[in-house]
Order: structure tokens, then sequence, then C-alpha cells
């Protein structure tokens, strides 16, 4: 069994600085946790810009069927 020292990975999707890659910053926050217990994500808030937080999302590789 693989064992792992975080329990929760958490990534910032949207707000107001740009991070690595192609992010779109905007007025807001949100968040994307991604759970080691259950293998699932959980979406924090959502920012001020749908559009700009779907295209972050899709920046970390994730689709949104799995949130």
């Amino acid at each position: 069994m693989e064992t792992t020292l975080a329990s929760f990975d958490i990534k910032i999707v949207f707000d107001n600085t740009i991070g690595d890659g192609e992010f779109i910053p905007g007025f807001g926050f949100s968040a994307l946790i991604y759970s080691h217990f259950t293998g699932g994500y959980v979406l924090f808030d959502t920012g001020g810009n749908p559009d700009a937080l779907l295209h972050n999302i899709n920046e970390f590789d994730v689709e949104i069927e799995d949130i």
C-alpha cells in the first residue's frame, strides 16, 4: 500500500494573480481540492468569471465531470 504524507491537494484555480502556465486571473477566489482518501475532487467557490474558471481548471488537466 502506498503511503502519502498529504491527505489533500489544494490548487488555487482562480484569483487576482497569475501563476505558472496560461491561467486567467480575475476578481474572486476558487480552489480545487483533491482528497486522497476518496479519490475525488471538491470545488470550493467559483470566482467571478465562469469562462476563466473552466479554462483554469483545464490548465490542471482536470475534467469538469470529475468534480
